[in-house]
């Protein structure tokens, strides 16, 4: 592997130039009229693995070239780096580069974009984090697809004789399941344990991730029920959801849950400030005597400590609502 010595520098860019100079070709070329400029000079640059072996020796020698440059300095040369698909959307496993693997460059990823940025930023601008904050979001990659989990509650609506599926959620949004109902639970072995219902689907663990089930417009206009925790963040999970379901209802979120199973209260760590547009009235209020503390000082049950006994009385009142006329 060639050192650092034997890159080319901004000084061997110049002499190149002078040579062409002493040469007598830029005179020659003024009375000819040949086009001479602009003026392909040679560079010899790192190997791929000079990476890993002398990334701050690369990182430096990237930097005095664009210091010293014609975007930099007003007058001078201009360098092109050579085009670089960062639009692939290839998975970073099918990437093929000389000399380098991809647990090589999954292991140095935060190195690797100091040096990436440099040179695709002359033709997308500033790279942001805020706009892409995965290395692979940011340079075109794909990423692994979030996952949505679901049991069908109902074997005579089964997919392909499956109740407890796992896919992908583009997938999920594809589907249109002879599900009437559907429930939504944050843990997963609430999950695991839901209760049959008929012509229904439980989705779970998802917890934030809820946003994407909105892209399944299957799910409008059906009866969507959301089980979450009974703190500040199970209200803000609820709030987003109906983000894209304005009419999905809270399943044993209420007062009456809470003061029954008071001897089995935790403590939320952090509680959500947010303001949340989208909750019903006594959501509301039980969403602020939490935040506030009326109740307690950052008082949350966890759905999982929710009694089995309730949950099943909860699904009958929910399917004698679903038979009221």
């Amino acid at each position: 592997m060639a050192d650092a010595a034997s890159w080319t520098t901004p000084s061997d860019l110049r002499k190149q130039v002078l040579r062409v100079w002493e040469r007598g070709k830029i005179l020659a070329a003024g009375i000819t009229g040949e086009t001479l400029f602009p003026l392909k000079l040679s560079m010899r640059r790192p190997e791929a693995q000079a990476i890993g072996h002398s990334f701050e020796a690369v990182r430096g020698w990237i930097r005095e070239l664009e210091e010293n440059s014609r975007s930099s300095k007003g007058f001078g040369y201009e360098i092109e780096w050579a085009d670089v698909n960062h639009r692939s959307n290839l998975y970073l496993r099918q990437v093929d580069i000389p000399g380098v693997d991809t647990k090589f460059v999954e292991g140095r990823k935060a190195l690797l974009s100091e040096l990436l940025d440099i040179v695709l930023e002359r033709n997308d601008g500033p790279m942001t984090e805020a706009v892409a904050p995965t290395f692979e979001q940011r340079y075109g990659l794909r990423t692994k697809p979030p996952l949505i989990r679901f049991r069908v509650l109902d074997s005579r609506i089964a997919i392909a004789g499956l109740s407890d599926l796992t896919i992908p959620a583009s997938d999920f949004a594809a589907l249109n399941i002879a599900a009437r109902h559907i429930f939504i639970t944050e843990n997963e072995v609430n999950g695991l344990a839901f209760p049959d219902f008929e012509e229904a689907i439980v989705v779970f663990g998802l917890g934030y991730g809820v946003e994407l089930l909105h892209s399944a417009s299957w799910m409008s206009g059906r009866p969507i029920y959301y089980w979450g925790d009974i703190d500040t963040h199970g209200f803000a999970m609820l709030d987003r959801l109906r983000g894209g379901f304005p009419i999905a209802r809270s399943l044993l979120m209420n007062r009456e849950t809470l003061m029954a199973h008071r001897s089995l209260w935790g403590r939320e760590d952090v509680p959500c400030r947010a303001a949340l547009s989208r909750l019903e009235e006594d959501e509301r209020a039980l969403f602020d005597d939490l935040g506030s503390g009326r109740l307690g000082e950052n008082v949350r049950l966890e759905q999982e400590r929710v009694s089995y006994a309730f949950l099943e009385r909860s699904l009958k009142t929910v399917c004698a609502s679903l038979l009221s006329p």
